[in-house]
């Protein structure tokens, strides 16, 4: 075969042996030409996007309150609470009685003329289908209004069932209460009221009359009280806590056997003041004495085995 003797054609066959022979160098600026210049290639970095702390706090306070919802959803033994609500017409000095062996008892003040009991029940989730819980709130007459809750004391696996009473009255009812287990809370009532529990605090808020207050095993608070008449608070295994006045022309017992008592009164304050005790029990007195102020003095008696008795002037 003739070898092609054309010059164009040999010096385009020998620089296409050259470009293979020394490698591709890339387009002019590119890595391989910077390479075959001598410079130094690094890989190009990828900018990676910071993520910020109150960012990360936030999704974790989520996932935290997520998490707590949760544990307690499936957690937290009853099921949840049914509302019934029962309101009735009644006439003035209303009288409201209350049986709640299974529950918390709120009364406030509300409209004038009506007694509105709203009864939330809690039911054990292995008893979702139980029927005989709740309350039964019927009038009596044109007065009274009773309410007595009705539940079991427990499920088969000693999950006590709960019915918790939320009653709003008129401000001149008078209260007859009875608790075992929950709390008995009264605020801004102005009528005598009477509460008696097994196991419960009773805490009274801004109340005017004569009341009759006993807890077994449990606490007695009262704030902003105008007690009136005979009253008597007693608390068998348990602190008595009163801040208020007392009418002068009343008397009135505080009564606790293993417990503090402790009174806060005005300074204008008029009372005579009897204490006894079963041991020697220290004695806190503001007023420094046992015949306070002039005229007509209220009869205050402070009874107890072992706690301490304190009596605070309010200036």
């Amino acid at each position: 075969m003739l070898e092609n003797q054309d010059s164009r054609e040999q010096g385009l066959r020998r620089a296409v042996v050259q470009q293979y022979q020394t490698g591709y160098e890339g387009p002019r600026g590119g890595p391989a030409y910077k390479q075959g210049l001598g410079e130094k290639v690094s890989p190009r970095r990828t900018r990676r996007r910071r993520v910020s702390w109150p960012f990360l706090i936030v999704i974790a306070i989520i996932l935290l309150a997520l998490s707590g919802f949760m544990t307690a959803r499936y957690d937290r033994p009853w099921s949840k609470g049914y509302h019934e609500h029962d309101i009735f017409d009644v006439a003035e000095n209303a009288k409201l009685v209350v049986n709640n062996d299974h529950g918390k008892v709120y009364v406030h003040t509300g409209d004038y003329h009506h007694i509105l009991v709203t009864t939330v029940t809690h039911i054990p989730r292995s008893q979702p289908n139980q029927p005989s819980v709740g309350a039964d709130a019927h009038q009596v007459d044109s007065h009274t209004v009773s309410v007595t809750a009705d539940a079991p004391s427990s499920d088969p696996n000693n999950v006590a069932f709960q019915v918790d009473l939320d009653i709003t009255v008129p401000e001149t009812t008078s209260l007859a209460i009875h608790a075992t287990d929950g709390v008995v809370s009264v605020e801004n009532v102005k009528g005598n009221i009477q509460v008696d529990t097994t196991r419960s605090n009773i805490e009274l808020d801004n109340t005017e009359g004569q009341v009759s207050l006993a807890t077994d095993n449990g606490n007695i608070e009262l704030s902003d009280a105008q007690l009136s008449g005979s009253s008597a608070l007693k608390a068998a295994h348990g602190n008595i806590d009163f801040a208020g006045s007392l009418d002068p022309y009343g008397s009135y017992d505080f009564d606790t056997g293993n417990g503090s008592t402790d009174v806060t009164l005005p300074e204008s304050s008029a009372f005579h003041l009897n204490t006894t005790s079963q041991n020697d029990v220290a004695i806190d007195n503001d007023f420094h004495g046992t015949s306070v102020g002039d005229g007509q003095q209220a009869t205050i008696t402070i009874r107890t085995n072992d706690g301490h008795i304190a009596i605070h002037e309010d200036d």
